[in-house]
C-alpha cells in the first residue's frame, strides 16, 4: 500500500507490502557489501534534498509481517542544494 501525506512543513510517502521482511538492524552493513543500490541509494537521494528515510520491518510470522518505508521531505526544497547538495536557498520549490 501507499500513501501521501502533506503536513504544514513536510510531505511524507509511506510504503507498505506484506513480504517477508528482514532484519533492518543490518541492512545497511549488508548493502554496503553488495554492488547494488536499493535502500542505499534511496536513503542518499532523500538526505540530499533534507529528508529522511525510516524503515520498519518484520520477517516474523504475524499481523505485522512486512516491511514500511517512510520518507519524509521537507516542503521547501532548495534546488542547488538538492544539486550541489549546498546550503544556497536562491531556488526552491515549495510542494502543496
Amino acid at each position: 500500500t501507499s500513501a501521501i501525506n502533506f503536513g504544514l512543513h513536510e510531505a511524507q510517502l509511506v510504503l507498505t507490502d506484506n513480504g517477508s521482511g528482514f532484519d533492518v538492524t543490518n541492512w545497511n552493513a549488508k548493502a554496503q557489501k553488495q554492488t547494488t543500490q536499493g535502500l542505499t541509494g534511496l536513503q542518499e537521494r532523500v538526505s540530499l534534498v533534507g529528508g529522511t528515510l525510516s524503515i520498519k520491518s518484520s520477517a516474523k510470522e504475524s499481523v505485522l509481517k512486512g516491511t514500511t518505508l517512510i520518507i519524509s521531505i521537507p516542503k521547501t526544497v532548495s534546488l542547488e542544494s538538492a544539486k550541489n547538495n549546498t546550503k544556497d536557498s536562491t531556488n526552491s520549490v515549495t510542494l502543496t
